[in-house]
């Protein structure tokens, strides 16, 4: 299989992430994808500040998606133009979410080193490894579910298995809106 990449600029996030700041609530109820890009990360307070279509790619140091996950959030992200976030640490919520919801492509890795909020990178992912590539550096880490998902799969596997288990894509997301 040929390694399937992401590309652009990366946005850096130092901390714990909940999902008030990814969208708080007062825009949970935009349907507008605009006005969702426009809100995501609007409280976040970093300099610089967040900007949608920038940023294909987030890291976060700590953990992601902790608080009321719902389905509004990873939607605004890949509204913002989000494909891929990797944290330190993955809310089981906000997978259940991003898978739902088809939205963003969640990996949990705690990063050796990073580049820097704006610098270009591209995100490799083959089987079970992933790759970062950026200017000054390159890191290579496993590319795998948190230890709460299915254990030794990789992202593909545990998500085809999934899908065949429910009985189709439409019937895995019913179960996941069911709970």
């Amino acid at each position: 299989m040929a390694p399937r990449g992401i590309h652009g600029r990366v946005f850096v996030i130092d901390g714990d992430v909940d999902t008030d700041i990814i969208l708080a609530a007062r825009h949970l109820a935009e349907t507008d994808p605009a006005a969702m890009a426009r809100n995501c990360f609007a409280d976040l307070g970093a300099t610089p500040s967040f900007k949608a279509g920038q940023y294909p790619i987030v890291i976060v140091s700590g953990l992601f998606g902790i608080g009321l996950v719902r389905p509004p959030v990873p939607m605004a992200m890949r509204a913002a133009g989000i494909e891929a976030v990797i944290a330190g640490e993955l809310s089981p919520l906000f997978f259940e979410h991003s898978l739902n919801g088809g939205a963003v492509l969640p990996l949990q890795a705690k990063l050796p080193r990073r580049p820097f909020t704006g610098e270009v990178a591209q995100l490799l992912l083959d089987g079970e490894r992933a790759q970062l590539i950026w200017d000054a550096g390159n890191v290579d880490f496993p590319c795998r579910l948190p230890p709460w998902s299915l254990a030794g799969e990789s992202w593909v596997e545990t998500m085809q298995k999934r899908v065949e288990e429910a009985g189709g894509l439409s019937a895995l997301q019913a179960s996941l809106r069911r709970g």
